[in-house]
């Protein structure tokens, strides 16, 4: 913890509003950031000392102005959300409520899109204060942040489309033999991913250790390192895929794909060791 201590006091990055990127702080988010720690953590390597300066404080003003579409959307989404988890409806419900209405509130124009529910209710289960998950929940959604797009159209046909494509084009480039043996049998893995680019923040992986592992992850280097993570997940199996004869060979193998949960050491190590220009929050969906 010592070794934490001294990573969160480090070098500040004044103008982008977040801790400065150095190859220590890169290998001790790659190890796993400490439960305990882990909302300090996010708080300092996304801007959220910038959306506070730009928005204020958080509180009832901002979920109260939330849109009655939105609100009815929200209402609908909040029971379903990870109800296999004891006690999160009761413990967490009220607060991803609030963040959700905050959230559609605050950037209208784009209003409430479903799904953002498992992404706020992950956050929620790493992080203790509602305060810090909301700005954490913002600087993930916010399309207005300066220097690189955020989750701002996830849900949408458009960012369902570039997330497909994102997908497809680096498994092409990363591992063309399984890539061009999919194509082969009709199978596309990047629609089977649900919204590729995303997969890891949403309902298909409840928010158990491995996945918040993954979410440091996200926070340190953004969204192309999530695609590396699913992409590795897949190549992990490229045996099995490679021996399939037909499209129900590989739907049948895809359905049984589980390392993306049970081995996130090799789908970690494979994703760094893969060839990668990864600049932190740099990412398109």
């Amino acid at each position: 913890m010592d070794e934490w201590g001294e990573l969160l006091a480090g070098k500040y990055d004044v103008e982008k509003k977040w801790l400065a990127r150095t190859p220590g702080l890169e290998r001790a988010v790659v190890r796993g950031v400490p439960a305990e720690i882990r909302g300090r953590v996010w708080m300092r390597l996304l801007p959220t000392a910038w959306l506070q300066e730009r928005y204020g404080r958080y509180g009832r003003e901002m979920w109260e102005a939330v849109d009655a579409d939105s609100k009815e959307c929200i209402e609908k989404d909040v029971p379903r959300t990870f109800p296999e988890l004891p006690g999160f409806g009761l413990t967490n419900a009220p607060a991803l409520r609030r963040i959700l209405s905050a959230l559609a509130a605050l950037y209208p124009e784009v209003g409430y899109r479903s799904g953002r529910n498992f992404v706020v209710g992950t956050i929620l289960r790493a992080i203790e204060e509602e305060e810090d998950a909301f700005w954490i929940s913002l600087a993930v959604f916010s399309p207005d942040l300066p220097g690189w797009e955020s989750l701002s159209t996830f849900g949408t046909h458009e960012g369902m489309v570039r997330a497909y494509r994102q997908f497809a084009d680096q498994l092409k480039a990363l591992h063309p033999a399984l890539s061009d043996h999919l194509c082969l049998l009709g199978f596309q893995p990047e629609l089977h991913c649900a919204t590729g680019t995303v997969t890891l923040l949403t309902h298909t992986l409840p928010p158990t250790e491995t996945v918040l592992r993954y979410m440091d992850l996200f926070v340190y280097f953004g969204l192309p390192m999530v695609v590396r993570l699913q992409i590795a997940a897949l190549a992990l199996d490229e045996s099995r895929f490679l021996a399939c004869q037909n499209f129900e060979d590989a739907l049948d193998v895809f359905g049984e794909h589980r390392q993306l949960n049970s081995n996130s050491d090799a789908v970690i190590h494979l994703a760094l060791s893969q060839p990668r220009s990864l600049a932190p929050r740099c990412a398109i969906l």
